[in-house]
């Protein structure tokens, strides 16, 4: 398994969940909430998105993943299948 960053940033909103953005992203921003080391499962990698450079996770078909929030509150990847692991903390 591949230890990567995650960031948990605040929307500022009730309602609106918080992100995760993948890398040490602190903009300064009093949105930020913390950044973690979380493991990456087998088959997922983390490169950059076309255009915008920022670092994404992929997963074994080269398929761009969504970071969301699960009810734990860790990062959970949402790849478009069956299959959407919910991010440990890496041992350290």
């Amino acid at each position: 398994m591949t230890a990567i960053t995650i960031t948990k940033i605040k929307s500022g909103f009730v309602n609106i969940p918080a992100k995760f953005e993948v890398g040490d992203n602190d903009d300064g921003s009093s949105h930020l909430v913390s950044s973690a080391i979380y493991d990456l499962p087998d088959g997922y990698s983390v490169k950059r998105l076309v255009g915008s450079g920022d670092l994404a996770i992929f997963n074994a078909a080269g398929d761009h993943c969504e970071l969301v929030e699960h009810s734990s509150g860790r990062p959970q990847i949402i790849d478009g299948s069956r299959h959407s692991p919910v991010l440990q903390k890496a041992n350290q």
